[in-house]
């Protein structure tokens, strides 16, 4: 700081700070005012580009509005910032839309998600719609009837990490760029008429499975059938001969040519060079001296190290141990151990330390599994020698780096985590966290204005901000994740086996199961889902320090208890909470209503009572909600701004009001008190006795009140019973 005063007190450097502030200012103010006026011009226009066949847009894109981010309230509409008309995401699923894919998608300058999935759009892609959709990272067109070829530049869009095509009416060759798009995790092209080769994903994507073609009956290539050559196209019963172990295998006869490892020890069985013929009926390999082929013994419960004696498995060329509880280092001497397999797959289980590089020289490898366990340091660059390699994993290993996981941390940031990330895109200069407004705006004023002290003056400040904002942030979320895991009983293990947090690489939380991150590399937890893991206990309150927290998924678990009362405290900027099918109790607290940014809340199939607070008819951004299968009461919430159907209220008996059957008057709550009072039976004497001397005196009332001037002695009894427990 004392070399930073005399920069800043210099007079020069002073002026020139003021004047480019102020310039910054002015083209900062008129860049947003066009964005903004562009992204009001994009919802225009889809809206007059689609035939909205069931009146959704219509109903609730209304744009005789000039309050600012007033579009941030249309129906499927997600805004950077609620207060200003930057639309961040698209969300138009399942609304009977028709027409073409629409165009005026491009104006949204600022869009990273669309989704048009489920309606009724035809026609062709746009061929040049990596101009329209330049920044988009989530694409689904999928349930629609969209039609022609898959266009080649969608390549270009290379921050796609989903794209969803399947279930219209593409055809032709899918566009073997696709490739390129390197961050790509989530792809599907089923169920159209696509065919010939798919794209090679495999080297930088494990994650792409058959079911991402299903349905296409001309496509091939891995991960489907192979792709016919010229000569397999001209004679496609060519007898296919596999050679494994040493061991001749025809796969059209079913016999075996069966030579010995050892010189001058060879034995033949049926088939090829014998003149012997094979047996009737007889379509299956034929046992040679008990030569184990494949060991499978996945998900047995087997616990334990990697068993050396498979070594005595000569011919072995399968093994599989995959689901069980084994644990321990892999031998360093695997490839003595495994010469001839062809298939390992160790997936799911809970080994540790380092990947042997010597797997590398088991040649004849074509399957490898390791997923799901907790290996740790690099990925041995020698795994490239297999060329043989076709299916590979090493997914949900938390220490693990190298390609094709994230890099493996240099010293020099395994010395500094916390360092400051600056992106340079489109001419933009963008900060890892937006929230530094002065100084991303000191800073471009620098890159304006190339000028040499401006440059120390701001950078030494943008630094020593930068940095410990950045170290307190990734702090907190470890802190969170670790408060989460000891709160919580993990009865089936996931969290135990993947949640390892003897880990110092950085951003090595976002590689959890269920964690999703701001960025792969920076421990900053954007969305936290945890469905179905088996988990029990209470509301995990340490989810408070996940401060960037956006998405909390705890659904199909058995926790129980109430929610806590300050919840608006703890997931202040959530904007999707899903509960659903656990066992909470008690009250829906009423300070739900303060989580502003919620669009989705969800607390079905829990055990909640009382009323559902009126405040949360305050939540003007919500667009799910659903409390049903509870034991709720009283009138529902008023929603303004969405439509929230009965269904969202089902298995509530007491609930009443909107889309649900009208709340009675008080009148009617009288008279049917009156007549639930009609059938309850005093069995006490004592109340019974006091009941006789005293039933005029309430009695009376009583009759006026429910209109029956003749109603039986009975009824007066009864009253007063209740009145007096009461």
């Amino acid at each position: 700081m004392a070399f930073l005063i005399p920069v800043l007190l210099s007079k020069r450097n002073l002026d020139m700070f003021v004047s480019s502030s102020v310039l910054w200012l002015l083209l900062l103010s008129c860049s947003f005012s066009f964005g903004v006026e562009s992204d009001i011009n994009c919802l225009k226009s889809i809206k007059a580009s689609l035939e909205d066949t069931l009146g959704y847009l219509n109903s609730s894109w209304d744009f005789n509005n000039n309050t600012e981010g007033f579009i941030c309230n249309f129906l499927g509409i997600e805004c950077w910032h609620p207060h200003e008309s930057k639309v961040l995401n698209i969300k138009l699923s399942e609304l009977g839309l028709k027409g073409q894919f629409p165009r005026g998608v491009e104006n949204c300058t600022s869009l990273t998600g669309l989704d048009l999935s489920g309606n009724m759009l035809s026609g062709p892609l746009p061929h040049d719609i990596d101009k329209i959709l330049t920044w988009v990272t989530s694409l689904d067109l999928s349930y629609n009837r969209f039609s022609g070829l898959i266009p080649a530049t969608l390549s270009n869009c290379s921050y796609m990490n989903v794209l969803k095509l399947d279930n219209n009416q593409f055809s032709g060759n899918i566009p073997a760029e696709v490739n390129q798009l390197t961050r790509l995790r989530t792809f599907s092209v089923a169920n159209n008429l696509l065919s010939g080769q798919v794209p090679p994903f495999s080297e930088h994507i494990a994650s792409i499975r058959r079911d991402s073609y299903a349905n296409n009956p001309g496509l091939c290539g891995y991960p489907l059938k192979p792709c016919p050559s010229i000569s397999q196209k001209k004679s496609l019963n060519v007898v296919r001969v596999f050679k494994s172990n040493g061991v001749i295998m025809v796969a059209a006869a079913g016999f075996v040519l069966a030579p010995s490892r050892e010189q001058g020890s060879e034995h033949q069985a049926f088939g090829v060079g014998t003149k012997r013929s094979v047996p009737s009926g007889r379509r299956k390999l034929y046992k040679l001296n008990s030569k184990v082929l494949n060991i499978k013994l996945s998900e047995l419960g087997l616990k334990g190290q990697f068993p050396r004696g498979v070594e005595n498995c000569t011919s072995l060329t399968g093994l599989d141990l995959s689901g069980n509880m084994l644990s321990g280092p892999l031998p360093h001497d695997i490839d003595k151990i495994l010469t001839w397999v062809t298939s390992l797959d160790l997936s799911s289980n809970r080994f540790s330390g380092l990947i042997p590089a010597t797997l590398s020289n088991c040649s004849y490898m074509n399957v490898l599994k390791l997923d799901n366990n907790q290996f740790s340091g690099n990925i041995p660059a020698e795994f490239n020698q297999l060329t043989r390699l076709r299916t590979f994993s090493v997914a949900n290993n938390p220490g693990l780096c190298g390609y094709p996981l994230k890099p493996c941390p240099s010293i020099s940031q395994k010395k500094s985590v916390s360092v400051a990330r600056v992106f340079k895109s489109n001419g933009i200069i963008m900060l890892a966290a937006a929230a530094h407004y002065p100084i991303l705006m000191a800073f471009l004023m620098h890159r304006l204005l190339r000028k040499q002290d401006a440059g120390i003056f701001i950078g030494s400040v943008l630094w020593l901000l930068l940095s410990s904002g950045f170290s307190f942030g990734v702090e907190s979320d470890i802190n969170c994740l670790k408060s989460i895991k000891a709160s919580l009983e993990d009865t089936l293990g996931y969290l135990n086996s993947s949640w390892d947090f003897n880990n110092n690489t950085e951003g090595f939380i976002c590689n959890f199961l269920g964690v999703e991150c701001w960025h792969p590399h920076e421990s900053k937890v954007l969305n936290i889902k945890l469905s179905d893991l088996g988990l029990k206990g209470s509301f995990p309150k340490g989810v408070a320090n996940c401060t960037s927290l956006t998405g909390l998924d705890l659904s199909s678990n058995q926790l129980n208890g109430p929610l806590p009362t300050d919840i608006d405290k703890i997931i202040t900027f959530i904007t999707s909470l899903d509960l659903s099918s656990n066992s909470f109790t008690g009250q829906i607290p009423m300070k739900l209503s303060n989580c502003s940014y919620l669009n989705v809340l969800k607390l079905n199939n829990n055990k909640f009572s009382g009323i559902i607070p009126p405040e949360l008819g305050q939540l003007t951004r919500i667009k799910t909600f659903s409390v049903a299968n509870n034991q709720l009461s009283g009138p529902v919430p008023n929603f303004n701004n969405t439509s929230i159907g009965p269904e969202s209220y089902a298995n509530n008996t007491g609930l009443c009001g909107g889309p649900l059957k009208h709340c009675p008057p008080p009148l009617e709550v009288c008279r049917s008190a009156a007549k639930k009072s009609s059938i309850v039976k005093v069995l006490n004497s004592y109340n019974v006795a006091i009941a006789a001397a005293a039933g005029f005196g309430f009695g009376f009332p009583f009759s006026f009140c429910f209109f029956l001037p003749r109603a039986p002695s009975v009824r007066y009894l009864v009253v007063f019973a209740r009145r007096f427990k009461s």
